[in-house]
């Protein structure tokens, strides 16, 4: 029994799987593409460290700040607060246990993710991938 659905975007293992598992993924990734309008091969190119449910929901996140930016635009005004607001809502963080700066006391992890610019351990300056992945998202 699984804690956890299983995510095949992190098995390293192909012997770990069932031919269950199997199945039921590939169902998983159909119903997924189906119900928010996207193609499977949509959801399969997304960031290193990606689910394919986290995936999802960036790029209905991208979708939405995509849609959201041309409007603003051809009306001749700023972004609103709440439209920031409902572009996060739409993003799927990650879980982070490395913020142990801001994660609470008996907790484990928080919902975190880098976007922008990230310094790598040599110095160099670097554009994170869903930085590239999803630049409307980034505009905001």
């Amino acid at each position: 029994v699984r804690i956890e659905p299983l995510d095949s975007s992190k098995i390293t293992n192909e012997d770990e799987t069932t031919d269950v598992d199997k199945a039921i993924w590939r169902w998983y990734l159909r119903e997924l593409a189906k119900r928010h309008e996207l193609t499977i091969e949509e959801l399969k190119g997304g960031c290193s460290g990606e689910s394919l449910i986290m995936r999802a929901h960036r790029l209905l996140a991208q979708r939405e700040a995509r849609r959201i930016l041309k409007q603003a635009e051809q009306e001749k005004r700023k972004i609103t607060c709440d439209e920031v607001l409902s572009i996060l809502r739409k993003w799927s963080f990650g879980k982070n246990s490395n913020r142990v700066n801001v994660t609470p006391e008996n907790q484990e992890w928080v919902w975190s993710d880098t976007l922008g610019l990230l310094r790598d351990r040599i110095g160099d300056i670097h554009l994170t991938p869903a930085t590239k992945t999803y630049p409307e998202v980034i505009a905001f």
